[in-house]
């Protein structure tokens, strides 16, 4: 006999167990082929509501009665469905048991949880004992691959002969009616009372409105005439600020132009007296120069002299006119405004003198040369030179000796000047 595969499939709220050869435990699918040696039952996975009226008694000792609703049904992840499975295929093949079990540990799992709590905080806390209940009935379905979809506690009733709930029922009648004559007629003392509160805090209010109003309104004027001062002052100090860095810019403008001609005036000065020391050079070189032939080695000695001393004179000049600058510079600032007048004057006098020069050049053609040389005639510089020369060499006892040497009319004759060195001349 040949045995055909059979396709199975599986409704929407239906799964497929299949268990035989070559499948380990239980394996659970939508569709399957299935070959010989296995067989497989249909799981429905719809959930299942479980109507119970649990009889449960509070930490006094108080029996109560607690209706419940639970929505519970397998869960959907395949190890789960294996549970699940495995739950229905161990028992009834109907599935009768299961709601045996569940009910069994939600009416043990509500005795344990009620047993802890008192009447009140049952009655009370219906929604924290509705969480605790589900979750100590979830814990122990998990083991079974069943979930609580939905959970709702009803009211609590009594069991017979224990009218608590009746009595707590009246009680909350009786104390609601007293409370709701209380509560109207401190609603008529509190209307009345009220009526006459709201007018005077009306008044008061008003009051209080229109002082804020007027201590605002004199605040702002307060602002107001602070920013306008403060303006006006901002801009005073702008403007006296500006006048003091004009003033500042035109004293530093004065000062610079006054240190600019004290300077000017200076080198004037230090540019006369390099003239003067080149005179002077010249001078010595011409005296040199005239008396070289006989006096060679006087000469150099005295031009050297007169070097020394020309020079030791334009030092001591520099050194005068760099003096007097420092000197004046450093007193510029405490009498600038008493020598404003002397500097003004030398600085006329200077310009006078740099014209009265120009115009003398001028007259010699533009060319400076020659009125240097006109100036030297008409100080009678060479004069003076001379006799200076003059002074110079008395009292010089020069040693002449002349001698021939070779023989018959190639003789040639050579003289040489041999002066004995005297010292005390330098």
């Amino acid at each position: 006999m040949v045995f055909i595969p059979q396709y199975r499939t599986s409704s929407p709220s239906e799964y497929l167990a299949v268990t035989g050869f070559g499948i380990d435990g239980t394996l659970i699918a939508k569709k399957r082929w299935l070959f010989p040696g296995q067989q497989y039952s249909v799981i429905d996975i719809s959930p299942q509501n479980y109507e119970l009226d649990i009889e449960a008694m509070s930490s006094e000792m108080l029996p109560f009665i607690l209706p419940a609703v639970f929505t519970i049904g397998p869960k959907l992840e395949l190890e789960e469905l294996e549970l699940y499975a495995q739950l229905l295929a161990t028992h009834d093949p109907n599935g009768n048991h299961v709601g045996t079990i569940i009910k069994g540990i939600v009416e043990g799992e509500t005795r344990v949880l009620a047993a802890c709590m008192t009447m009140k905080q049952i009655f009370e806390g219906t929604k924290d004992f509705k969480a605790h209940v589900f979750d100590k009935v979830q814990l122990e379905l998990n083991q079974f691959g069943l979930k609580i979809y939905n959970a709702n506690i009803k009211q609590l009733n009594d069991l017979p002969g224990h009218e608590y709930f009746s009595y707590l029922g009246q009680k909350t009648q009786k104390g609601a009616a007293n409370q709701a004559k209380i509560d109207i007629a401190h609603a008529d003392y509190l209307g009345n009372v009220g009526a006459k509160q709201r007018e005077g805090e009306t008044l008061r209010e008003v009051s209080k409105i229109q002082n804020e109003t007027d201590q605002f309104q004199m605040e702002q004027n307060l602002v107001t005439q602070k920013r306008r001062a403060e303006t006006e002052a901002e801009a005073i100090i702008k403007k006296n600020e500006a006048n003091a860095q004009v003033n500042i810019n035109k004293a530093k403008l004065d000062q610079s132009t006054k240190l600019a001609n004290i300077e000017a005036e200076k080198m004037a000065q230090i540019r006369e007296a390099k003239l003067e020391n080149e005179l002077n050079k010249e001078r010595a070189m011409a005296s040199t120069e005239k008396f070289r032939a006989d006096q060679l080695s006087k000469s150099i000695v005295e031009n050297e002299i007169i070097n020394q001393r020309a020079d030791a004179d334009y030092y001591k000049k520099q050194k005068e006119a760099d003096a007097t600058f420092y000197a004046r510079q450093r007193q510029l600032d405490a009498y600038l405004l008493e020598k404003q007048k002397e500097a003004e004057a030398v600085n006329v006098m200077a310009k006078a003198q740099a014209q009265a020069v120009g115009q003398m050049i001028s007259a010699f053609g533009g060319n400076p040369q020659l009125y240097l040389m006109w100036k030297t005639l008409e100080d009678r510089l060479y004069e003076k030179l001379a006799t200076c020369n003059a002074n110079a060499i008395q009292g010089l006892q020069p040693n002449i000796s002349i001698w021939n040497t070779g023989s018959g009319g190639n003789d040639a004759t050579k003289a040489m000047t041999d002066r004995s060195f005297n010292p005390e001349i330098f």
